[in-house]
C-alpha cells in the first residue's frame, strides 16, 4: 500500500467516522433511536400499544388512550423493564420561553399553540423545549398544514404533513387520522395535557379524557447507559484510527528516504 492511497483511505475513515459521530438520529439497535440533540432515546415503533397493551385496561384497539391510561401504560412498561430499562416516560412540550405557555394560538410559531412550533424560520426556530415539535420540524424536516403566513401549505397531500418518518415507523396511518400524541407536560389551571399530531404539525392542549397516543422515551443515550461495550467500541476506533496514523507516518518517511 503506498503512502497516497493510505492517507487517502485514512481521511475518508475519519470522515465517515466524524458524520456518523455527529448525525441528529443514531440506530441503537433492539429499536431504539438516540436523538443527539434532546439526549433522549426514543422507541422506534412510535406506537407500541398499537402491538402490545402490557395488560393496560383501557388502552384501544388502535392504541389510542386516555391519559390516565397513558401514564398506567409508562409504569406497566417500566415495570416490566422494557427493553431492559425502567425509566419510560412521555415526551416533553415546555414553554420556548421558558417561562409560562403562550396559548394565543397562532400559526407563526411565536405562540406555544398552534402551528408552527420551533420551525425553521420562526421565533423560536430550534427550540428543543418541546421535544415533539422539535423532532417534527427541525430533525425530521417536516410542516405544518398551515403556513407562517397562514395560507395552506401545498407540501401537505391530503392534509398530511408527515413527510418523512425517519427511521420510525408507526408515527401516522390511515388509523391514527387526526389523532395526537400524549405529553407528559400538564397545561396549569387546567385540566388540560400537552399534545402534539403528526399529522398536521399541530401542537396544543387537550381534555385528558381525550384519547391519543403514546411514544414513550427514554432521557439520555442507551448505548452508554445499557452497557460499557460501546464506549470499549470506541476505543477500538481510536485505537484503530491512530495504528492508521502511525503506519502512515512510517510509510511516509520511508518514502522520503528513498
Amino acid at each position: 500500500m503506498n503512502k497516497r492511497v493510505l492517507t487517502t483511505a485514512l481521511a475518508s475513515f475519519v470522515f465517515s467516522f466524524a458524520a456518523v459521530s455527529q448525525a441528529e438520529l443514531i440506530d441503537r439497535g433492539k429499536g431504539l433511536i438516540y436523538d443527539t440533540v434532546l439526549d433522549i432515546t426514543w422507541l422506534q415503533n412510535a406506537n407500541l400499544a398499537d402491538n402490545d397493551d402490557f395488560g393496560v385496561l383501557g388502552v384501544g384497539p388502535d392504541g389510542q388512550m386516555m391519559y390516565a391510561t397513558a401514564e398506567d401504560f409508562i409504569e406497566a412498561l417500566n415495570s416490566a423493564n422494557y427493553k431492559g430499562f425502567n425509566g419510560w416516560r412521555l415526551p416533553a412540550i415546555l414553554p420556548q420561553e421558558g417561562g409560562v405557555y403562550n396559548d394565543a394560538e397562532e400559526v407563526d410559531g411565536s405562540a406555544d399553540s398552534v402551528y408552527n412550533v420551533t420551525l425553521p424560520g420562526t421565533m423560536y426556530a430550534g427550540s428543543t423545549q418541546s421535544e415533539f415539535a422539535h423532532l417534527h420540524f427541525t430533525t425530521l424536516g417536516n410542516e405544518s398544514i398551515w403556513t407562517t403566513s397562514g395560507s395552506e401549505n401545498p407540501n401537505c397531500f391530503s392534509g398530511d404533513c408527515l413527510n418523512n418518518e425517519g427511521p420510525f415507523f408507526n408515527i401516522y396511518d390511515n388509523d391514527q387520522e387526526d389523532s395526537g400524541y400524549w405529553s407528559g407536560s400538564p397545561m396549569p389551571q387546567s385540566d388540560d395535557q400537552w399534545v402534539f399530531f403528526f399529522n398536521c404539525g399541530a401542537q396544543c392542549h387537550q381534555s385528558n379524557d381525550s384519547e391519543m397516543f403514546v411514544w414513550p422515551v427514554l432521557d439520555g443515550d442507551v448505548a452508554i447507559t445499557a452497557t460499557s461495550v460501546p464506549m470499549i467500541s470506541m476505543w477500538a476506533v481510536w485505537l484503530l484510527v491512530g495504528m492508521l496514523a502511525v503506519t502512515s507516518m512510517v510509510l511516509i518517511r520511508r518514502n522520503s528516504q528513498t
